[in-house]
């Protein structure tokens, strides 16, 4: 776990205060930690599991608002990780149905039973990342989809010429965070 200081915002994204500005006090203090829940594999052809994050937070003097500060690769408010995201989303484009990409995805054997005819989370997810990545939703949802992962490929650092693992790699790097509603939370670098 990283120290308070090594993952201090430089500000804040609220307000904008500096987080430790030079000579003064600290514009965002500790404020302690928080434990969050990941679902999901972590990789192509990695098994789906349940992982407990700490992170920490930190709150601002000036607005008082409580920043999240989160690894690369998880997104604010949602459980499962971004290249599980990626992967799933990469699945059911290459033409796995809904219910099949929950059960390769999700860590939990049993589900309900609206659970087992489809996953909803799948559109949610292309119309987030394909927020992300600059689309609007003017083409067909297929054609967005494989638009969203060609999108997410070339962000990866390292390119295999495989589109799905690809876009798995590159998807850690898109900024979800300004497309996400809620309060800040606030990627590591």
């Amino acid at each position: 776990m990283p120290s308070v200081s090594a993952v201090r915002p430089k500000q804040c994204p609220c307000c904008g205060a500096p987080g430790q500005p030079a000579g003064n006090r600290l514009g965002l203090i500790g404020h302690g930690l928080r434990e969050r829940l990941q679902l999901g594999p972590d990789g192509v052809g990695e098994a789906a599991e349940l992982v407990v994050v700490r992170v920490r937070r930190y709150l601002c003097r000036g607005c008082h608002a409580v920043i999240t500060v989160v690894p690369q690769g998880m997104a604010p408010r949602l459980r499962y990780r971004l290249r599980g995201i990626a992967w799933a989303l990469g699945r059911w484009w290459q033409g796995a149905s809904s219910a099949q990409v929950r059960g390769e995805m999700s860590p939990f054997v049993h589900v309900g039973e609206e659970a087992q005819r489809g996953w909803r989370s799948l559109r949610r997810w292309a119309r987030m990342l394909g927020a992300a990545v600059g689309l609007g939703g003017l083409v067909a949802p297929h054609r967005q989809l494989e638009l969203v992962l060609q999108r997410l490929s070339v962000r990866a650092l390292a390119t295999t010429g495989e589109l799905v693992r690809d876009a798995v790699e590159g998807v850690v790097v898109v900024d979800v965070h300004r497309v996400r509603p809620g309060g800040p939370e606030v990627p590591t670098t």
